[in-house]
Formats: structure tokens, C-alpha cells, sequence
């Protein structure tokens, strides 16, 4: 497999991993996976390099801008703030800086009640950390169209690509939706290479069995068949 640059940069900062005990996913799920931009955002150097990432990914993928990008909070808030700077420094699109509260103002001015500045956005292409069911980005994506706003898309970092309780993949269910689910990374092609780099047994006959019954169905064989 050709080295991906990005796939080597999570491993290096240490952003997806296994832990020693499972974790409680935000679907309600457990697992020994886990994925954590959130240390990405401790230092310019490190969040300078992922914010190019997405920038790239954006161009080479020919996705439209419409008004830039608004990161979900609370994980792609400092991201998606970065990506909309340089968007708007390279002319890319109109100058305008979006800002969302998760819990609104009970005071002051409506429009700064869920918006900081008060600048709303038409349609926005939304940037996600992680998807897992893709669950609460869809409620989101709701709320954002109660205020008239339309996604034209969303980007995630990772698609951890669990199924949901009707079997579905977020990618089904944002199809459904009529919104493009852009990833830059996914499990089943991100597993194998950490997995080739640790010499515990254990913890490949964990991952793989897990992935197997909670996540992504294969109609031949898995991706990690070949550990």
C-alpha cells in the first residue's frame, strides 16, 4: 500500500489508537478503538499541518465552497474557524467568519443568540472530527436547517464506519439525506496499518471481531482479514 501522509500524521500525534479497556462512543457503543482530534488543537504547528489536509482535500475533490466551511462543536469548531481564514485569504470565498453556540444566549440580540458574531451562513459545508453512526451530525445538520441553512456537504476526519441499529452506514444515511459524506480517513483502511505495527495478538483478535460485528458489513471478506 502507498504511504498516506495524512493516515502517517494521525498515527504519529497519536490521534487514533487502541485502548486497554473499551470506551463509550457517543452512539451509546463501546469500543477499543479510539479517536481523538481534540490534542490537535494544543499547538498551531500540529493543527497548521491537519488544517493544509483539508484544504487539499477540498481542492482535489472539487467540492463547492458555497459560503466556507463551519466546524461541529464542539470538536471542529477551532478547525473549521482555521479553514474558513485561509479560504477567505486565498479569495476563495466572501469574507465572513461563522461562530455557533452549542447552548444559545438567553440575552441580548436574536442574531447573536446561536451565532457569536451574528453572521449566519446560506450554505456551509460542514467539517466533522469523527463520524461514527453519523447521528448527531444529521441532528445538527437539522438544526442548521430549522435556521434556513443549508449543508451542502460534510467532511469528516474519520469515518469510523459503525452501523447503526438498522444496519446502516453514515454514508447511507447522509445519501439518504441528499448530502455528500466526504472522508479523509476510515477505519477499515486505517485499521491494518496500526494493527501491522503492534505485536499483540490480543488486541488484533479484539479490533477484528469488533469491527466484524459492529461495524461495516462485507459481503466477501474484510479488510483485516489479511492480520
Amino acid at each position: 500500500m502507498k504511504e498516506n501522509k495524512y493516515y502517517s500524521f494521525l498515527i504519529k500525534h497519536n490521534i487514533i489508537g487502541f485502548c486497554n479497556q473499551p470506551i463509550k462512543l457517543k452512539s451509546g457503543k463501546e469500543s477499543s478503538l479510539y479517536a481523538n482530534f481534540r490534542n490537535i488543537n494544543k499547538t498551531n504547528q500540529s493543527l497548521e499541518v491537519l488544517k493544509h489536509f483539508v484544504i487539499d482535500f477540498i481542492s482535489k475533490n472539487n467540492i463547492e465552497l458555497s459560503d466556507g466551511v463551519l466546524g461541529v462543536p464542539e470538536g471542529a469548531t477551532i478547525l473549521g474557524y482555521e479553514i474558513q481564514k485561509k479560504l477567505i485569504d486565498d479569495n476563495l470565498v466572501l469574507d465572513s467568519v461563522f461562530q455557533y453556540r452549542i447552548i444559545p444566549k438567553t440575552h441580548g440580540a436574536v442574531e447573536n443568540r446561536f451565532w457569536v458574531n451574528g453572521n449566519k451562513p446560506r450554505k456551509i459545508i460542514l467539517i466533522e472530527d469523527v463520524v461514527t453512526t453519523g447521528g448527531s451530525t444529521l441532528s445538527f445538520i437539522k438544526k442548521l436547517k430549522e435556521m434556513d441553512i443549508e449543508t451542502t456537504s460534510v467532511i469528516t476526519l474519520l469515518d469510523r464506519e459503525q452501523l447503526d441499529i438498522s444496519g446502516k452506514t453514515a454514508k447511507d444515511l447522509f445519501k439518504e439525506m441528499k448530502i455528500k459524506l466526504y472522508t479523509l480517513s476510515s477505519a477499515s483502511d486505517i485499521l491494518p496499518i496500526i494493527l501491522k505495527t503492534t505485536k499483540n495478538e490480543n488486541y488484533k483478535q479484539k479490533i477484528k471481531n469488533e469491527y466484524e460485528t459492529e461495524y461495516q458489513k462485507f459481503n466477501k471478506q474484510s479488510p483485516l482479514d489479511c492480520l
